[in-house]
């Protein structure tokens, strides 16, 4: 019993003198652990903070790049637009089509003082020129000598001096003029019947163009186009210092096909007048043809 008695007090003794906290070699796996991530945290957290800021866009930054990309990109789009827009002109003016300004009531009332108009530039052969057509040619010589031309206002002014710099307007715009032709070269061309009608190779001619109230003409004339020129005649017949007035005054008043700047077609300002210029050759459609 005195054995045991002992045994057991030395036991308790030593048990008495184990410390409360367990030194760090005797760590626990587990709560080594704990220990390591809860120690680890904090840095994780800072290194997953500090990635996502890097990642984060800063708004301010990345707003006013977006802002000068959208600027650039609408930019180049509009100077695409310009730049397309000068080249249909450039090209439409070179090869198809021009606008001009009617200065005068000589075209009345098919076309009004201030009308403007489109012109096929590709209609200006001699084969391609017919009885009827309505054609803006350049003063052949003398036919606007004290012609006033109609003052423009400013916007119109602003809108003439633009076309001209991109060649959609001519730069000569003051030296042209618009006519219908009577007679292409060859034509036997006469006034004036019995009844008072024009005559195209001995066909008298009614002519629903011209002016109400006005007569196809007040002057005679018996002429026969030369190849290569045409017989013109403004609608207004009794305003009109057309052919019949140059003949009278020169001997001379056929216009060249060289100097037609081609067929009008379009009114297209103002828009109250906007439509197509209709040609008049259905009035000669029983005239036949001539030796020129």
């Amino acid at each position: 019993m005195d054995h045991k008695s002992e045994s057991d007090s030395s036991a308790a003794d030593r048990f008495a003198q184990a410390p409360d906290v367990m030194p760090p070699s005797f760590t626990p796996a587990r709560v080594r652990h704990e220990q390591g991530a809860s120690a680890a945290s904090p840095a994780l957290e800072h290194s997953a903070a500090q990635r996502s800021e890097d990642l984060e866009p800063t708004p301010l930054i990345d707003g006013a790049k977006k802002t000068q990309h959208s600027m650039l990109m609408n930019m180049l789009q509009w100077v695409s637009l310009v730049a397309i827009a000068l080249l249909v002109a450039v090209v439409g003016k070179t090869f198809f089509v021009q606008s001009f300004v009617i200065p005068s009531g000589s075209m009345e009332n098919t076309l009004l003082p201030g009308d403007r108009i489109f012109v096929n530039k590709l209609v200006d052969q001699a084969d391609e020129l017919h009885r009827g057509d309505v054609v803006v040619f350049r003063d052949p010589g003398g036919w606007l000598e004290g012609v006033q031309q109609p003052k423009q206002g400013q916007a119109a002014e602003f809108f003439t001096r633009a076309g001209e710099a991109i060649g959609l307007i001519p730069k000569d715009l003051g030296t042209h003029l618009v006519k219908r032709i009577v007679g292409v070269g060859g034509d036997h061309v006469v006034c004036c019947s019995d009844a008072g009608n024009i005559t195209v190779n001995g066909v008298a001619v009614t002519e629903p163009y011209v002016r109400a109230g006005v007569k196809p003409s007040d002057v005679p004339f018996d002429v026969t186009v030369p190849k290569g020129y045409l017989w013109v005649m403004g609608d207004n017949r009794s305003n009109s210092q057309d052919s019949r007035y140059h003949q009278a005054q020169t001997g001379f008043g056929f216009v060249p096909v060289s100097s037609v700047e081609g067929r009008a077609w379009m009114i297209f300002y103002p828009f109250n007048r906007f439509g197509w210029i209709t040609s008049g050759d259905s009035a000669f459609a029983q005239v036949p043809n001539n030796a020129g």
